[in-house]
């Protein structure tokens, strides 16, 4: 420890012995509190590396290396399969408020009859595309009898099995 004043420094030195060190047990539950790590997570970091057959243990700076580079690998595979769950969760949100928006279309324009008659067809439509003509043609159809007959049409066309 080292204490100074205007004039002069001095340091303090302290020894301990070898015992005052923390213990291997301790310090790994130190790690792990410090890092957070779940038992899961310690399951990943304490599995066996890659062995060439050598019987040789990898060289110290290795070895982090070989670590850090799977806790990344396995990052970047979470990280990208939260991203595509996340995406497909969005595309059929957006799915399904289309299919909700063109049903009310249907409600306004020709009355809650066509709106029920279409809406389960519209539940089995997964195609963006598919619902944009159906929309173009809940513009042009001038009765729900022609609308109806349009939205049919339309999926035996493209012979859609139930869910595309």
């Amino acid at each position: 420890m080292r204490t100074c004043s205007r004039s002069s420094c001095r340091v303090h030195s302290t020894s301990f012995g070898l015992d005052a060190f923390p213990s291997p047990d301790d310090l790994w539950a130190r790690y792990r509190a410090w890092k957070g790590l779940t038992p899961e997570a310690e399951a990943v970091v304490l599995q066996d590396y890659f062995d060439d057959g050598s019987g040789k243990a990898p060289r110290y700076y290795v070895e982090g290396t070989y670590f850090r580079s799977r806790i990344g690998d396995n990052f970047r595979r979470a990280t990208r399969a939260w991203f595509e769950e996340g995406r497909a969760e969005g595309i059929e949100e957006g799915l399904e408020q289309q299919r909700v928006l063109l049903g009310r279309q249907a409600a306004t324009k020709f009355g809650v009859k066509a709106s029920t008659r279409v809406e389960p067809l519209l539940a089995q439509i997964a195609d963006p595309a598919l619902l944009a003509e159906i929309g173009e043609g809940l513009l042009v159809c001038a009765t729900e009898t022609e609308f109806v007959a349009r939205v049919e049409a339309i999926m035996e066309s493209k012979a859609l099995p139930p869910g595309h």
